[in-house]
């Protein structure tokens, strides 16, 4: 006889319950997963749509620059530094243009510079959590809260041709 997980075959009374149990899990499987994915992208969008875009802009540059200081310890080739570089000069243009359509209050340089400036604190203790890790859930929380961002500025850089970066 054989099992019912394949297909084949009648389901005896020792299996049913763990073919019954499998079954709902591969039934709830692609709902966790969507719901999953839609939480990554959602949450840092949420907390963007709060800010400014030339705000979210220049995060995206830094989280970017972030990517590129790990590419470089894992020693990534030139190239792919290079994507990085222009991935980041094009946030950073793009928040350029996005503060200026903002008109925002102190001068588009003085508020790239003191936005850039006010973030990149948070955003090195993050990238210190992960690369000098002293507990495993500063890591856990760090990676995904940076893979949630990952997510967010592809999505932003590709509706702006910022990304992908050829």
């Amino acid at each position: 006889m054989q099992d019912n997980i394949s297909g084949h075959g009648r389901v005896t009374e020792g299996k049913w319950c763990k073919n019954m149990s499998q079954s709902k899990i591969y039934f709830l499987l692609p709902g966790a997963v969507v719901f999953s994915l839609c939480l990554m992208v959602a949450l840092p969008r949420a907390h963007a749509q709060k800010q400014a875009l030339s705000k979210s802009l220049i995060e995206c540059s830094i989280v970017f620059e972030l990517n590129r200081m790990m590419a470089i310890q894992k020693r990534r080739p030139a190239d792919d530094l290079e994507k990085y570089d222009a991935a980041i000069d094009g946030f950073k243009n793009a928040a350029r243009d996005y503060a200026e359509k903002e008109k925002q209050p102190q001068g588009v340089d003085n508020y790239i510079n003191d936005t850039y400036a006010s973030m990149m604190p948070k955003w090195q203790s993050k990238f210190n959590a992960i690369t000098n890790p002293k507990s495993v859930p500063d890591v856990v929380a760090e990676t995904k809260d940076l893979m949630d961002w990952i997510s967010y500025c592809a999505a932003f850089g590709k509706k702006l041709g910022i990304l992908p970066v050829k």
